[in-house]
């Protein structure tokens, strides 16, 4: 007996996500916003050269804003559009996919800032951390411990609000504020202690978000992971520190510093901050190209990406490969992810012919749960497999099998209830409205199951993943809420490690997973696991991010200079292992090609499962110890 809620099968081979987003006018997605006039970031893949488009767009009188300094012998591009371009916009490129908006529109564009720094030598190395937050007054980020020594940081972009007054300015980008070196050096002079640094972030900066956090004792993640990687090496060296006692390459450093916005109020539809990613990374190569031509560039990113295909087709995963393809002297970290032993993701392999059984997970959403859900499925396509999916709504029948190219949905008065999509590129993504919250439709709470079957001859590798959701989320402080999660999988693992941000599966960044200093073990959020549970891409390094066990996070400097925090996680991990990177490459011979990166580094495919060694942020490591997973 089929559910007759659901429609008949229907071609479908768009952008699922898109598609999901326009079955309510973007509404999700812009939350408490006004959809209709607000403006959406885009990346957008070209059809053909990026003049043509502009002059297509130009005819059209299409709402859409550029940014002048773009590459244009890229294939990918940022642009910001109103909704009522977006038909005409699809129709002349090649592929479309939206990023996190903001609160505020982007202004026009402006132009790039003539600021030359110190006008000393070029530095050797500039590092850029691309995460959410920052201090940027902090003594750590000096060039010594001395009340006048200058800051090293050339630029701190915080695309989180505009610019209103005070020291920062508009940046090229349009959009967020920019404390260029020149600021940095003037604000760094008059902050000689803890409390005069408390009082610029209350006054002039308008950053009391900051303050508050110190008050409180509390992590700012951008701080943490910037001071790890490249911060002024400890006075003495103590157990579960994230940097070393020493000088290095990496404390002597160039430094620029981005922070990524969040989510809007009221916005039930999640959107990766793609768009502001790629521009963050453009900023960066920009300021340090402008500062020091030669330099190496290395850029940590411990922000992630769950949802998207895991093929490295997403456009910003394309986008940052053209980028480093295009500079060769720009290397790239990505923290893999803590989702290792979560109950959001099941794998295994689907059992081929017509009488082998289905697998099928149970996914359970919270009758709480505010938010859009989103399970997606991807398995490999080289060998053209012949996957089909159903669903089945908590206490009902299940729904047709749905192939490759179509979609089927479920609606109640015009309104997206549900739909199941299943693409040709090794895609499947079942997405549902909120079951509470202001947007709350007719959806029940409670166990919903995907099942997958194969109707080819062969096994097909298959990961199952809930994209965006965390079980422990919550809008607010001391406030829970609960998300969905995978209560159960048959014929397939339940949890698995790995590198489960999508940004990994790249072809030249370099992905990191955590350890601990104590064990010499991967942690167990990100452990590697047996060779019977496959998984999308691989952890190239393992890094330290745990003193023990029963101690976790490592030490790092709190939003005032003189104070710790511990933090934890594959976002520590990234900066300590990019750290050893930069102190082992500084002065050496670079890769003249992206291509050459993972092979200077040492890191192999390997034939089978073998354990990582863990560096540690007090050991230097000699390069080539590292052995890639399969």
């Amino acid at each position: 007996m089929i559910d007759s809620r659901w429609s008949a099968p229907r071609a479908f081979e768009d952008d699922v996500y898109m598609d999901w987003a326009r079955a309510d006018a973007f509404a999700g997605v812009f939350g408490a916003q006004e959809a209709s006039t607000a403006w959406l970031p885009l990346l957008i893949r070209h059809r053909g050269d990026a003049s043509t488009l502009r002059q297509q767009v130009l005819k059209l009188q299409l709402a859409i804003r550029w940014q002048d300094d773009w590459p244009v012998d890229l294939s990918v591009e940022p642009v910001w559009a109103q909704l009522s371009a977006l038909p005409e916009l699809a129709a002349l490129v090649d592929r479309i996919e939206f990023s996190q908006p903001l609160a505020e529109a982007p202004q026009p564009v402006a132009a790039p800032s003539a600021d030359v720094g110190s006008g000393g030598p070029p530095p050797a190395v500039v590092v850029g951390v691309i995460d959410s937050g920052g201090a940027p007054l902090n003594r750590a980020f000096r060039e010594s411990d001395a009340d006048d020594a200058p800051t090293r940081l050339l630029s701190y972009w915080d695309q989180t609000q505009a610019a209103r007054s005070g020291p920062w300015k508009r940046p090229p980008a349009g959009y967020g504020r920019e404390l260029d070196a020149a600021a940095l050096k003037a604000l760094c002079g008059r902050a000689r202690d803890a409390s005069q640094e408390r009082a610029l972030y209350l006054g002039e900066l308008d950053m009391s978000d900051r303050a508050w956090t110190a008050d409180q004792g509390g992590v700012d993640h951008a701080t943490h992971v910037l001071d790890t990687l490249a911060g002024l090496p400890l006075k003495a060296a103590f157990p579960g520190a994230a940097k070393p006692a020493l000088a290095d390459a990496a404390s002597r450093a160039a430094l620029v510093l981005v922070s990524v916005p969040g989510g809007l109020p009221g916005q039930a539809t999640g959107a990766p901050s793609a768009l502001q990613v790629l521009d963050a990374l453009h900023h960066i190569r920009r300021v340090a190209r402008r500062h020091a031509p030669k330099a190496l560039v290395v850029v940590n990113i411990s922000l992630g990406v769950q949802a998207g295909p895991r093929d490295g087709s997403l456009l910003l995963v394309r986008a940052i490969d053209e980028l480093m393809a295009k500079d060769p002297g720009l290397l790239v970290l990505i923290a893999a992810g803590n989702r290792g032993r979560q109950p959001m993701i099941a794998s295994g392999s689907v059992a081929g012919g017509k009488q082998a059984e289905p697998v099928s997970v149970r996914w359970r959403l919270r009758p709480e749960d505010p938010t859009d859900s989103f399970l997606e499925a991807w398995w490999p396509v080289a060998s053209r497999p012949d996957l089909q999916f159903r669903v089945t709504l908590p206490g009902g029948a299940p729904s047709p099998w749905v192939g490759a190219g179509y979609q089927i949905g479920w609606e109640q008065d015009g309104v997206a209830l549900a739909r199941l999509s299943v693409l040709a590129s090794g895609r499947a993504c079942l997405a549902l409205a909120p079951v509470a919250g202001a947007r709350r439709r007719q959806i029940p709470g409670g166990c919903w199951s995907l099942a997958c079957r194969n109707r080819s001859d062969e096994p097909v590798p298959l990961w199952v993943m809930v994209q965006g959701d965390q079980p422990d989320f919550s809008l607010l402080p001391n406030v829970p809420v609960s998300q969905s999660y995978l209560e159960q999988a048959r014929g397939l693992f339940l949890g698995a490690a790995g590198a489960h941000n999508v940004l990994c599966t790249g072809r030249y960044p370099i992905s990191v997973g955590a350890g601990s200093l104590e064990n010499q073990r991967a942690a167990w959020y990100s452990a590697p696991v047996d060779g019977k549970v496959p998984r999308p891409g691989g952890v190239h390094l393992l890094a330290a991010a745990d003193e023990a066990v029963l101690t976790p996070g490592l030490l790092g400097a709190g939003v005032l200079s003189g104070t710790w925090v511990r933090m934890r996680g594959t976002s520590v991990a990234a900066p300590v292992a990019a750290r050893q990177i930069v102190n082992a490459l500084a002065e050496g011979p670079r890769p003249s090609r992206a291509e050459q990166w993972r092979q200077a580094l040492g890191i192999v495919q390997a034939k089978a499962y073998a354990p990582l060694p863990v560096l540690r942020p007090d050991e230097p490591w000699i390069l080539g110890e590292a052995v890639a997973q399969p």
